[in-house]
């Protein structure tokens, strides 16, 4: 059970489905409704967002420090009202600083955080950021990404003329909802800036590999790479918005060399991981990862096969017997799929460099091809475009993955007590 913003929260699946993103809405409208304290410099009138833009379809998330009293206020700090709200104000609804808001009131705050990005966006803070993104082809403005923040309230002085007993009061109030809301299985997560490279890192309990870089010897940085559960994590310690990066230009280079960086690290990572163990069944070896995202779940090199077993359709299977199981189901179910929208459906980043499921005729020259993929008559998936197979590379962190796509399909898939 974690504290988030003074109110109690049960945990609950940490799955993409459709109940769980409701589930943390639901966390987000209970922060919201919480008053403003009155010894932490939160600015006047002004409400927590919870997150900037469409949390609920967004592939990747931004983390920063804590939102602006830009939000709320012009640059002579009076407070922004219709029509030149950017947010909703506690003026705006009839709320004094010290009251916590009812549901509707919470309803209200929480839609215009969703569409921030269709009505007055702050926009000399977030296009640097914007333009940061347009390397990796995501947008807050395509809804493809969320804005999250350290601290949800905007604060008068800004956070770097913060006390850090104050700083410090804010993080233990609002990073346990934060690490809730990055619950959600992110294709990345970036951390802009070293504060918050490293109250992520800590509160997320994970760690980042850094590596120093220099653009054209006008920015040095240090940029961060890692993961947290099945999201790649992405951050650098020179803040996209400080003096020291001033320019676009400049916000160009460094996003080009993370990018670079970036696809160098994870292919890296995934050659490095592959140690593979086999179970002794002649009709299926199952590969084991030595991932050291393993090591928490205790599955190593050095304790050997993990063997755990799975309930579906009544029957019981081993790891990569249920992904031929599930993947079949869902063929049968959708008679008339073609490979490719069979291959989309089932990702290939749910399996690694091999994909879930790969059309026979393009599968190549892979050695010991029959080995790694179940290519028998009975177990081959008949599409409208031609065969497909399904890949028998299965350990412990993919087939999380796996699994957690199957019951977003609404298939119910259990462990086998023993």
């Amino acid at each position: 059970m974690d504290e988030l913003g003074g109110m109690s929260v049960v945990d609950k699946s940490e799955d993409n489905n459709e109940s769980s993103c409701q589930f943390r809405l639901s966390i987000a409208k209970e922060r919201i409704k919480q008053p403003i304290a009155p010894s932490l410099c939160i600015t006047k009138r002004s409400t927590p967002i919870p997150f900037f833009g469409q949390y609920e379809t967004a592939e990747a998330c931004t983390v920063s420090l804590n939102p602006s009293a830009r939000e709320f206020c012009d640059s002579c700090g009076k407070l922004l009202e219709p029509p030149s709200e950017r947010l909703c104000s506690r003026s705006m609804i009839g709320k004094s600083d010290g009251e916590p808001l009812d549901e509707a009131n919470a309803e209200r705050v929480l839609a215009y955080c969703a569409d921030y990005f269709k009505k007055r966006p702050y926009k000399s803070w977030f296009d640097k950021y914007e333009r940061f993104l347009k390397a990796f082809d995501l947008s807050y403005y395509s809804g493809s990404v969320v804005h999250l923040d350290l601290v949800q309230w905007a604060t008068t002085p800004s956070w770097g003329g913060l006390t850090n007993e104050v700083k410090e009061g804010l993080l233990a109030l609002d990073l346990p909802f934060l690490k809730e809301l990055l619950k959600k299985d992110f294709r990345y997560i970036f951390l802009n800036g070293k504060t918050t490279v490293c109250e992520v890192s800590k509160c997320l309990d994970i760690r980042l590999q850094g590596t120093h870089v220099s653009c054209d010897g006008n920015i040095t940085s240090t940029v961060y790479f890692g993961f947290y559960k099945n999201s790649k994590v992405i951050g650098w310690s020179t803040y996209l918005q400080s003096a020291a990066i001033g320019s676009y230009a400049n916000v160009d280079k460094l996003a080009g060399e993370v990018f670079r960086l970036t696809g160098e690290f994870y292919k890296d990572y995934n050659v490095q991981k592959r140690t593979v163990y086999y179970e002794n069944r002649a009709d299926n070896r199952n590969d084991q990862h030595d991932d050291p995202r393993l090591k928490k779940d205790g599955v190593t090199a050095k304790s050997g096969k993990d063997k755990t077993r799975y309930h579906f359709k009544g029957r019981e299977y081993c790891k990569n017997r249920l992904v031929l199981a599930v993947v079949q189901e869902y063929a049968k179910e959708h008679p008339g799929i073609s490979a490719e929208q069979l291959m989309t459906v089932f990702d290939k980043e749910l399996q690694g460099s091999r994909g879930v499921v790969r059309c026979l005729d393009g599968l190549g020259s892979y050695a010991d091809t029959e080995r790694r993929f179940f290519m028998k008559d009975c177990e081959k998936i008949r599409t409208s475009t031609g065969d497909c197979v399904v890949c028998t590379q299965w350990g412990k962190p993919n087939i999380d993955n796996f699994i957690r796509k199957a019951r977003q399909l609404k298939y119910v898939i259990t462990e086998v007590e023993h």
